[in-house]
């Protein structure tokens, strides 16, 4: 009976005695804004005029609403060309904000002075991108057009 008595005193000694304590883990994400599955589109190139055979598609992720924008700069060069061939003015350019989070958006600006496009929501967005244009002193040859399409923080 004693045993029992004190085996029961020292459990309860143990028993009160034990606490509890709640551990947080925090951390922060940091703002990001990131293109994937980008695809390069094509040129259909005849006499002095190209037009887009094919548009480049590419996605554009963002993690904080109202925080990002994409600019596409102005462009009047080709990155590749034969000769002395030369755009005939600032490319013409047209994104479409096809599907996501920005769907239906539209960028503002011009082919001379650039677009921009404010991604007021966040997740991915799908972007379909063509150029077309007239060529001075169109020779025979390979054309390329890069346009440096970036996401900016606002």
């Amino acid at each position: 009976m004693i045993k029992q008595a004190l085996a029961a005193s020292v459990l309860a000694c143990v028993t009160t005695a034990a606490s509890a304590e709640d551990i947080d883990f925090t951390g922060t994400a940091n703002a990001t804004c990131a293109f994937t599955n980008v695809v390069d589109g094509t040129l259909n190139v005849i006499g002095s005029a190209y037009t887009t055979a094919s548009a480049a598609t590419y996605t554009v992720t963002n993690n904080d609403p109202a925080a990002f924008k994409i600019v596409v700069p102005t462009v009047t060069t080709f990155t590749t060309a034969p000769g002395s061939a030369v755009p005939s003015a600032a490319v013409a350019q047209t994104m479409v904000m096809s599907t996501g989070a920005n769907a239906g958006d539209t960028f503002v600006g011009s082919d001379v002075g650039g677009y921009e496009l404010p991604l007021v929501n966040l997740g991915a967005d799908n972007l379909t991108h063509s150029v077309s244009g007239s060529i001075t002193d169109a020779e025979d040859g390979a054309y390329t057009i890069r346009v440096p399409v970036t996401c900016v923080s606002v």
